[in-house]
């Protein structure tokens, strides 16, 4: 039989196959240039759930995206998505033998509400006997922007109005993210809790996976902030402006440090330290294998004379227009803000009585 590695990808709350879609081509990509589709079963709509490319050492990637919790189904709890896309691993392990394919790695990558599906995925086929991971070897697993805590709470204004309408929003998804579910099964105790238990089968299938990868935002993420997308007691890009940050090339932070005071009491400007690691590139386009520091300080010069307003409106209710009729879409705002919440009520009573 062909050896494969099957990836998972795992969308996020009210998501569906189309989200993933860039992130499986980028994988398949890196398989093999030329990809093919693994299966046709939703080709009518112009898009597969699965996809397959041949990696130069006869390893054959396929990267799978279950089909079976699409939209208000993610509604329904991280745990019963779990078991739904179990199911469709199962399925899919049975299409690929049928094919002549044997899964030797497995790995599972979960975006936003994914991760959290994904984790208890793991923990759901490490508990089957024998180990799911007794026959398919896990080789790695990710996730990104996944709040791994639940959804904080700050005690601001806006963020107690978001929790007060979250929590009943999302049917039990939603109480789980909030930590607000208690399990008789488990004394209790909330699915979050019990998923970070290290003595749980949880925690125990995440660490047979050689490679683990935590993608966070560290700034400008409003529902997933840095601290429950890492796991983190602290955030320390809660002020940017007062950190030294060293990035790589991907512009990704490999270090940061605190501004020394001097810095930050400049009256006319605010400065933060930029270091970038990058290799020296030769005169006749070989690579160097001695790398720089570059230490690059930006400075942002504040003058209130010139400083320009932000638009007191959402950009969405300004048309490209000369003023003042790009203001003339706020006229409606009283009719179709009624027809909007009207709608959007109507549309999770509905989503809540099914899940």
């Amino acid at each position: 039989m062909r050896p494969v590695h099957l990836i998972i990808l795992i969308h996020g709350l009210y998501g569906d196959i189309h989200n993933l879609h860039a992130v499986k081509g980028e994988l398949l990509a890196l398989a093999e240039p030329q990809s093919s589709n693994a299966t046709s079963q939703d080709s009518e709509e112009g898009l597969d759930e699965a996809g397959s490319g041949k990696a130069q050492d006869g390893l054959e990637t396929v990267v799978y995206l279950p089909k079976t919790i699409p939209g208000a189904k993610t509604w329904d709890g991280i745990d019963v998505c779990a078991a739904r896309v179990a199911d469709e691993i199962d399925q899919e392990i049975e299409r690929l033998q049928d094919e002549d394919k044997d899964v030797v790695g497995f790995s599972v990558m979960g975006y936003s509400l994914g991760g959290l599906i994904s984790r208890y995925l793991i923990g759901l086929l490490h508990a089957r006997q024998p180990s799911f991971f007794a026959r398919h070897k896990p080789v790695s697993f990710s996730t990104a922007a996944t709040p791994h805590l639940g959804v904080l709470k700050y005690g601001t204004t806006t963020n107690t109005v978001v929790h007060t309408i979250g929590r009943r929003l999302f049917s039990q998804t939603g109480k789980q993210l909030y930590n607000l579910d208690r399990e008789p099964e488990w004394a209790g105790r909330s699915l979050l809790e019990v998923m970070s238990d290290p003595d749980n089968i949880f925690i125990q299938a995440l660490k047979l996976f050689p490679k683990s990868m935590i993608v966070a935002n560290g700034t400008q993420d409003l529902t997933v902030p840095y601290p429950t997308a890492t796991f983190s007691l602290t955030d320390p890009f809660a002020d940017p402006t007062s950190i030294d940050v060293e990035v790589n090339d991907q512009h990704i932070v490999q270090s940061y440090r605190p501004l020394s005071p001097a810095s930050l009491d400049r009256p006319s400007s605010r400065s933060s330290l930029l270091t970038s690691r990058s290799n020296r590139r030769m005169k006749d386009g070989s690579e160097s294998a001695d790398e720089e520091d570059v230490e690059i300080s930006i400075t942002s010069l504040r003058s209130k004379g010139d400083e320009r307003k932000r638009p007191v409106l959402p950009p969405f209710l300004i048309l490209p227009l000369r003023w003042p009729f790009n203001y003339s879409l706020v006229l409606f705002v009283p009719f179709l803000l009624p027809i909007l919440l009207l709608y959007i009520s109507i549309t999770v009573i509905i989503h809540t009585f099914h899940s």
